[in-house]
């Protein structure tokens, strides 16, 4: 069976109920938002109480978002996988419905593919190793503070993701053009645009907290400004692509 025909068929439930896939998605994104609340509030009480005490209680820890291998890493791992399946939701739709010519629908791919290669990354922290080997072979930040950290990771991941926001928006404005449900497009606009300024956010909140650790200053809240915007920016491109999909009845 072709996997469309599993995508945009329904979910079985156990109540021997079905629903759409793009329902059962929505469904999921809308219990991601109070989750995500519940991460920024724990990354920046974390942050207040680490400045104020020198530590961090244990149950704070764990829903911290700058901390590694904790409750708060694996629910973000999690909302990039549900983000990687709203991709796939467009990126396999039928030709019928959307007319995605093959570039659009091959970014799309791509897309799923990127997200769910960065829920692994969430876990495994490939981008702070890539950083830290990025410091020695550029020399980026040396003889400073902040040598040995992995910030030297925005020299790839900063144009990178500047050619990846084009490429969504190039591909998304296009569908959101022709999309027949003026809501839908009303919605997934404000939605896009969104996700693109918190994009814009969480790289000037690293740099800036780059900078200020290469002259010496450390612990400043810039990191929980740059982990929210990352978090508004997952669900905000999550939520402008569900409307894609409503908007052509995926």
């Amino acid at each position: 069976m072709p996997i469309h025909e599993y995508a945009f068929g329904s979910v079985p439930l156990l109540l021997g109920c079905a629903v759409k896939v793009r329902d059962f998605l929505r469904a999921l994104l809308l219990c991601a938002f109070p989750v995500s609340a519940l991460l920024v509030a724990g990354t920046a009480a974390a942050w207040a109480q680490e400045r104020l005490t020198g530590r961090v209680s244990l149950f704070i820890h764990v829903f911290d978002l700058q901390r590694e291998y904790v409750i708060a890493t694996w629910i973000e791992s999690l909302l990039f996988v549900l983000c990687a399946l709203v991709f796939v939701l467009l990126g396999w739709s039928p030709a019928s419905k959307t007319a995605l010519n093959p570039l659009r629908r091959f970014i799309y791919r791509c897309f799923a593919f990127g997200f769910f290669v960065l829920a692994g990354d969430e876990m495994l922290m490939l981008h702070e190793r890539v950083g830290e080997a990025l410091q020695k072979m550029t020399g980026f930040l040396k003889d400073t503070p902040a040598e040995g950290t992995p910030f030297a990771w925005m020299i790839f991941y900063g144009p990178a993701a500047v050619a990846v926001v084009a490429a969504m928006l190039w591909a998304s404005v296009g569908l959101l053009r022709r999309c027949p449900l003026r809501d839908a497009v009303r919605r997934g606009t404000r939605a896009l645009g969104a996700a693109v300024a918190m994009v814009a956010v969480a790289f000037a909140a690293e740099a800036a907290a780059a900078y200020l650790a290469a002259h010496g200053t450390w612990n400043t809240p810039l990191p929980v400004f740059e982990e929210s915007a990352e978090l508004a920016a997952l669900l905000s491109f999550a939520w402008a692509h569900l409307e894609i999909a409503f908007g052509y009845e995926l």
